[in-house]
C-alpha cells in the first residue's frame, strides 16, 4: 500500500477548517499534522496572497515536520520571529510591566504553555528543536540579536 502524497490544496483545506474567522479567537490550537514545512509554506504564501489569514504564521501549524530543524540545520529566522511574537504576547499580556522586569522570570513552562496569539499557538516545539540547550534564554537572546540561538558565546 502506497500513500498518497499531500498536496498544497489539502493543506490550505485543512487550515480553512480549521481557523477561526478573521480577527475571532481560535477556542483550541491546530491539531497536530504531518506535513512537511514546504507544503505549509507554500499554502500560507497562497493564502496571503487572496488576502486569506494574513497572520497566520508556520509556526501556528502545530506538528510541522522540519519546521524548527531539517538535516540538522535549525530554522533561526523561524525561531526569532516566533520568540519575538512570544515577546510581544507577553507585553501585551503584562502591559503594566516593563519587558526588563518580565524577561528574567520566562522559564521553559512558559514556552509550553502561554498562546502567543488568537490562533492559541505555543511554542513548545521550539525549545526542544531550535535551541541547542533547550534554554528560554538562549531563544529570548537570540530575538534581540542577530546571531544564531547556538551562538551565545
Amino acid at each position: 500500500m502506497t500513500r498518497k502524497k499531500k498536496t498544497v490544496d489539502e493543506v490550505i483545506m485543512f487550515i480553512l477548517a480549521n481557523a477561526p474567522p478573521d480577527n475571532q479567537e481560535a477556542d483550541k490550537p491546530f491539531p497536530r499534522t504531518g506535513y512537511h514545512l514546504p507544503l505549509v509554506d507554500s499554502a500560507i504564501r497562497i493564502l496571503r496572497a487572496q488576502r486569506i489569514l494574513l497572520d497566520l504564521e508556520i509556526y501556528d501549524i502545530r506538528g510541522t515536520k522540519h519546521m524548527w530543524r531539517t538535516n540538522g540545520n535549525i530554522n533561526y529566522d523561524l525561531a526569532r520571529r516566533a520568540t519575538s511574537r512570544f515577546i510581544q504576547a507577553l507585553q501585551e499580556e503584562h502591559h503594566s510591566v516593563s519587558l526588563e522586569r518580565i524577561l528574567p522570570t520566562v522559564k521553559a513552562k512558559i514556552f509550553d504553555n502561554f498562546p502567543i496569539n488568537r490562533f492559541k499557538t505555543t511554542l513548545n516545539g521550539l525549545l526542544q528543536h531550535a535551541t541547542e540547550d533547550h534554554s528560554p534564554y538562549d531563544a529570548l537572546n537570540a530575538s534581540f540579536s542577530k546571531r544564531d540561538l547556538d551562538d551565545g558565546k
